[in-house]
């Protein structure tokens, strides 16, 4: 446990998370009159989102050369940012890579070590989280998406509220998460309906709700200090056709979510 909870400081470090202004000790008149004299910027933590998408691979992406699908957005935050030019990933798959992004853990000691093909992968009350590790330093926590550890119900050490986030939004279960016009998504604890995509209709587009809910979520904690894991689908095949463009073509053939 100590090991673990000394790699997350690293990475809380390496996110500038080891800045983070801590409590004046009672009877520091000092210190406090100190900390109330710093600016605002220096005072308050840095907001946290966290995209990690479903499938993507770096050579799908404008800033890095592709010419065929548009990415004008993402590419505009790559233009504004930082790009990354050599990036490694802790596993080949899904479930044991998000295992160990969310518990700094090597692969060769995480709880999830492949991708479900029974049982699904489960998270224990031993995993320790970012977002536990951030909550204790004051942030409001969401997860908003895939999820993708198992079992899909409520009260069980895997479940996100379990794991560190106050919110959740979107799907438990890996298999469920390859639904793009799911019947239901999970909101925190309850599985919500979803009348639009009843009797296998395709009325509401997930991506598109989740998308939505994590708007929701940055408009309500504008003020405050978060963590957003947004966690998409898109653009994990089968991705459905928009019918922008013919079977096959580069361009056009698959929705993503919303505008490009």
């Amino acid at each position: 446990m100590s090991s673990r909870r000394r790699f997350l400081a690293g990475s809380a470090a390496t996110l500038g998370l080891g800045a983070l202004p801590v409590t004046p000790a009672a009877g520091d008149p000092a210190a406090a009159a100190a900390e109330a004299a710093a600016p605002e910027a220096t005072r308050r933590p840095p907001n946290l989102v966290v995209v990690l998408a479903d499938d993507l691979g770096h050579g799908e992406l404008g800033a890095y050369g592709q010419k065929l699908i548009t990415t004008p957005r993402i590419d505009a935050l790559a233009g504004d940012g930082l790009r990354f030019t050599d990036a490694y990933s802790t596993a080949a798959v899904c479930a044991p890579s998000r295992c160990s992004f969310l518990t700094g853990l090597h692969t060769g000691h995480v709880t999830v070590r492949a991708n479900p093909s029974g049982a699904q992968g489960s998270l224990t009350a031993g995993d320790t989280t970012i977002a536990e590790v951030l909550r204790a330093r004051g942030y409001r926590t969401g997860v908003i998406g895939k999820w993708g550890f198992g079992p899909e119900s409520a009260d069980q050490d895997s479940h996100p509220q379990a794991r560190g986030f106050e919110e959740f939004h979107g799907y438990i279960d890996h298999g469920h998460a390859h639904q793009y016009y799911p019947a239901y998504l999970w909101h925190n604890g309850v599985k919500e309906p979803i009348a639009a995509n009843a009797g296998g209709a395709k009325g509401a587009y997930a991506p598109d709700l989740l998308r939505q809910r994590a708007l929701d979520f940055l408009d309500r904690h504008a003020a405050e200090p978060f963590l957003l894991l947004l966690t998409p689908t898109a653009p994990l095949a089968p991705t459905p056709r928009t019918g922008n463009g013919p079977p096959g073509s580069p361009r056009g053939s698959a929705r993503t979510g919303g505008r490009p």
